[in-house]
């Protein structure tokens, strides 16, 4: 079996937003009900947690720490470097409805249930959102306890890792 995983179950593998590149839309958007358990994509550390349960769609800023509402950031080693080159990964999984099921510094397993899909932060409706970097920062290695923006690392497409996923 592969060293890393869907973050939902194969019953969700529908997009309602594709990746559209690092300076615009730097994830993808899985559609699932709230509540739809999320899971870890590979092996790793809890690199930071958010709790931010409120909904600030439409008027709030689309690009501050609150837009991400309650989420979850896990740095792994890259398990596949051949798709993307880099020493570490860092995974990211926003809007849960509820706190991230893991603390900051704990130790993840692929397919932890690590949260569940939600509508928090700057979102019109339940998805996850879920973002992969891929470099060779200090401030992606598993261990390392901090939020690293994806504006500063090299985001690259999911569907590059998880190709199941389809824009609807």
């Amino acid at each position: 079996s592969s060293s890393y995983g869907y973050p939902t179950d194969a019953n969700y593998r529908t997009l309602s937003r594709g990746f559209t590149g690092a300076n615009a839309h730097r994830g993808i958007d899985v559609v699932a009900p709230a509540g739809t358990p999320v899971y870890a994509f590979a092996d790793g550390v809890v690199a930071w947690t958010q709790n931010f349960s409120g909904n600030i769609y439409p008027n709030g800023d689309e690009n501050s720490m609150e837009s991400m509402g309650n989420f979850i950031a896990i740095n792994h080693f890259n398990p596949a470097p051949e798709i993307a080159s880099g020493t570490y990964v860092q995974t990211v999984y926003m809007h849960l409805n509820g706190p991230a099921l893991f603390n900051k510094g704990d130790p993840v397993s692929k397919g932890d249930h690590i949260g569940n899909v939600g509508n928090t932060g700057y979102s019109s409706g339940a998805h996850l959102h879920f973002n992969i970097g891929v470099g060779n920062l200090a401030s992606m290695a598993p261990g390392y306890e901090g939020y690293t923006s994806m504006g500063s690392i090299g985001v690259v497409d999911p569907r590059r890792y998880l190709p199941d996923y389809r824009v609807r």
